[in-house]
C-alpha cells in the first residue's frame, strides 16, 4: 500500500546547504530504515532502476547559487513516500514507532518536531490502496 510521511524540521543554527537534498534525505531515511530492518535498507540502496522510495529535497529553502541558507526560527520540511507493503511497513516502525529526534542532511543536524503521516492533518501525506488512488485520478 502506498505511503507517504512529512517530517517536519527545525535547526538550532544557521548553515549553507547544497541545494539538491534529495540525496541526503535518501541516505538518511536509509539510516532510519535499518535501525529496524537493516537488510532491507541495504537492498533499496543496492537496487538499480527506480526504486520503491522517494525522498524529497528540503522543503521550506530558497536556492542561492547551488546552496540553500537554513536558520534557527524558521519551518522545514521533507517528504518520504514508499509503494511497496514491506517498505510501506518498515517505514512506519522507523519513523512512526519510535520516531527519530534528528535528522542529518549533508552533514547538518536538524531536530525532527513532527512526522505526519495523516491526510486530514497534511494533504501531502497519508496511506491509500492503488484502487483509491487510481479511483481519484480517473474519476476526475
Amino acid at each position: 500500500m502506498p505511503i507517504a510521511l512529512r517530517v517536519s524540521l527545525e535547526t538550532d543554527r544557521e548553515a549553507l546547504l547544497p541545494s539538491d537534498l534529495g540525496r541526503a534525505n535518501h541516505a538518511n531515511t536509509l539510516a532510519q530504515l535499518a535501525t529496524v530492518d537493516p537488510i532491507m535498507a541495504q537492498n533499496i540502496h543496492n537496487q538499480q532502476g527506480v526504486k520503491p522510495l522517494t525522498c524529497s529535497g528540503l522543503f521550506g529553502t530558497t536556492s542561492e547559487g547551488g546552496t540553500v541558507r537554513v536558520a534557527p526560527g524558521v519551518a522545514y520540511s521533507v517528504r518520504i513516500t514508499g509503494i511497496e507493503p514491506d517498505i510501506e511497513a518498515c517505514l512506519k516502525n522507523a519513523l512512526l514507532g519510535a520516531a527519530p529526534t534528528s535528522w542529518t542532511l549533508s552533514g547538518h543536524h536538524f531536530r525532527v518536531v513532527d512526522i505526519t503521516c495523516d491526510e486530514k492533518r497534511d494533504p501531502w501525506t497519508g496511506e491509500t490502496t492503488y484502487a483509491e488512488l487510481a479511483a481519484y485520478w480517473l474519476a476526475g
